[in-house]
């Protein structure tokens, strides 16, 4: 057991060190190997969020638990495909960005207890619902902040509408090219003229754009003004996340105490004679 654990941490611990990216049947075949819990989350920044469920999981159920960088959450959900009815997804749990699905629902495929999401669209919207970065912009930053922000709901809004409706478009574009570029600036004055799904879809995010809003976009929208040229202290993406990592917000210890409850409930099946 001891050996096997080892074995399986090393392997890990080594990926992540040389930024090795492991190919789903990497990661499927060394899970089947193994002998502990395996978190599978989705890229090595999280990391960065969740590394206190390996402590908690030792200190509250006194079981070894491993974060599992898949490489993005259609990795996750490939490798639960793969492991689904397999003897080695009772020692899995599953934590991915709710994403689109935020706007179009859960696949009932996926509606698992082995299945986690963030609250909000992504890790990021989570973190900063409660870590609120606009409390860092200066009264001279603000106004500039505000007005980006809203284009980028805009143009946000009208691409989710169009996704909705079954329209292949991008939703990831980065924020600097949507707001100094002004995309789809001509379609954006007709969109929202008379009441329609992209208005619906407006008025949604609107209602609690951190939650609704790509998280990663949003954290480029604050940071466009955080680390501008002439800013002083300037802040990186990177560190404003581990700072709303450290404040340990009420969603992010959601998502833990789920991982934990989760935990807590295969520990419990698993000793069951």
């Amino acid at each position: 057991m001891e050996v096997a654990i080892a074995a399986t941490t090393s392997l890990w611990s080594n990926a992540a060190v040389s930024k090795i990216e492991l190919t789903v049947p990497e990661i499927v075949a060394t899970i089947k190997k193994s002998s502990i819990m395996n978190i599978v989350i989705e890229g090595k920044d999280d990391v960065i969020a969740y590394r206190n469920i390996e402590d908690r999981a030792g200190s509250e159920l006194g079981v070894v638990a491993l974060l599992v960088s898949a490489g993005g959450r259609d990795k996750v959900l490939q490798i639960h495909d793969a492991l689904v009815n397999d003897a080695a997804y009772t020692r899995c749990l599953f934590i991915c960005d709710r994403d689109f699905w935020i706007f179009s629902g859960i696949p009932i495929e996926y509606q698992l207890n082995k299945i986690l999401t963030t609250e909000g669209y992504s890790i990021e919207s989570d973190l900063f619902r409660d870590y609120d970065l606009t409390n860092l912009l200066t009264s001279g930053e603000r106004p500039q902040f505000l007005v980006e922000v809203e284009y980028f709901k805009r143009w946000f809004s009208y691409n989710v509408a169009r996704k909705l409706r079954g329209e292949s478009v991008s939703i990831s574009a980065h924020v600097n090219e949507v707001v100094d570029q002004r995309l789809d600036e001509l379609e954006l004055e007709t969109a929202f003229v008379s009441p329609g799904h992209s208005l619906a879809v407006y008025q949604t995010i609107c209602s609690d754009p951190v939650r609704f809003l790509r998280g990663k976009s949003y954290l480029a929208l604050c940071v466009r003004k955080l680390s501008a040229s002439d800013r002083r202290p300037k802040h990186s993406s990177l560190s404003l996340f581990e700072h709303a990592v450290a404040a340990r917000g009420a969603l992010l210890r959601r998502l833990e105490d789920l991982v934990i409850d989760a935990l807590r409930g295969d520990v419990q099946t698993q000793s069951v004679p």
